[in-house]
């Protein structure tokens, strides 16, 4: 099995890599970079079936090059416009992309009649957060007759490596401004549903969510295992530092190897069931966010290849939560039912 990971010499690229050799040992493994030259550029450890080929995501000619042989391609790369997805599509090709931009995965969701005509499968937003939660927003609101609310929280870990770009991502995410309807609030603050000390945020997620699933009140809340980070972060919203200085942030962010990076993601869903109140819970815990979403990728990847998910979207709507969950290796994310 070939199996292309665009964007692959990136911190998340990196840790996708790690995860297609332990899950995959066999599998000829490709590196999609414009950096062709040089070690740093190659990965360690990934064994004698690993290569990197050239790709600039931008030009269409250089993704169908570096696509063409594979079964499937994982996108840990930026695009405006679902280049790689449309070069997959055309060429046979199964993908699975972890970015979180709701533009994008709009763009990827509109080819699911070609996808599940062709018997393949384009997965967007497919990592822990997004992908995991909206699975579990699914599980939550099962059984339910009528649905009240559902609440997503996320607890995140301040020695998380996730590299600049996924600091500066986050940031971004938690510093835009909450909007429901003609109301708009500032992003990261705390509210009336919140638990634990989270705050509330504007997610990605939260549009295609609501309008696969046919949901009216959902929202998201984050926060980290530092109340004090918390609380500077929330400062810098309310002076707006932030997303404006957001970049300059990121660089001053460290990770230590030897020091745990746990995260928690549950979800909360009310509603009534036989005419009764009625809350369910569904909760999961990971040893990192990168390394979880790195399992979610791949795990994905290997259910369609083997043709078990077919169509495009976002996980909830082509697959369940503990389908996902099977295909991972153990220890990277463990679930707890409440």
């Amino acid at each position: 099995m070939r199996i292309l990971v665009a964007g692959g010499t990136g911190v998340l690229g990196r840790a996708i890599c790690s995860e297609v050799r332990a899950v995959l040992p066999g599998a000829e493994l490709l590196i999609g970079t414009r950096c062709v030259e040089g070690a740093a550029c190659l990965p360690r450890g990934l064994g004698p079936h690993a290569r990197r080929v050239p790709l600039d995501a931008r030009d269409p000619v250089s993704v169908r090059r570096a696509i063409a042989g594979a079964q499937l391609v994982i996108i840990a790369l930026n695009q405006d416009e679902p280049l790689v997805q449309q070069a997959c599509l055309e060429l046979g090709v199964h993908s699975v992309d972890v970015g979180i931009g709701v533009d994008l995965a709009a763009q990827v969701r509109s080819m699911d009649r070609r996808a599940a005509d062709a018997g393949l499968a384009s997965i967007a937003m497919a990592g822990l957060f997004p992908g995991l939660s909206g699975l579990q927003i699914g599980e939550a609101i099962r059984g339910l007759d009528t649905i009240e609310s559902v609440d997503v929280f996320f607890r995140q870990n301040t020695n998380a490596c996730v590299g600049r770009s996924g600091t500066i991502d986050m940031l971004k995410i938690v510093s835009a401004p909450v909007r429901r309807g003609t109301s708009v609030v500032r992003g990261f603050r705390r509210g009336s549903r919140a638990e634990q000390g989270l705050r509330r945020i504007e997610h990605p997620e939260r549009d295609i969510v609501t309008s696969g699933l046919g949901l009216d009140r959902v929202e998201y809340w984050t926060g980290w295992n530092s109340r004090a980070f918390d609380s500077a972060v929330a400062t810098l919203v309310a002076i707006r530092a932030l997303p404006r200085y957001a970049p300059r942030l990121a660089r001053l962010t460290r990770h230590d190897p030897m020091t745990p990076e746990n995260v928690e993601l549950w979800v909360r869903g009310r509603g009534t069931l036989a005419g009764r109140p009625t809350e369910q819970v569904v909760a999961l815990s990971a040893t990192s966010d990168y390394g979880a979403t790195a399992g979610v990728a791949v795990a994905l990847g290997v259910l369609a290849a083997r043709g078990e998910v077919t169509g495009a979207g976002a996980p909830f709507a082509l697959t369940t939560l503990d389908g996902v969950l099977a295909e991972m290796r153990d220890g990277l994310v463990a679930k707890h039912l409440g």
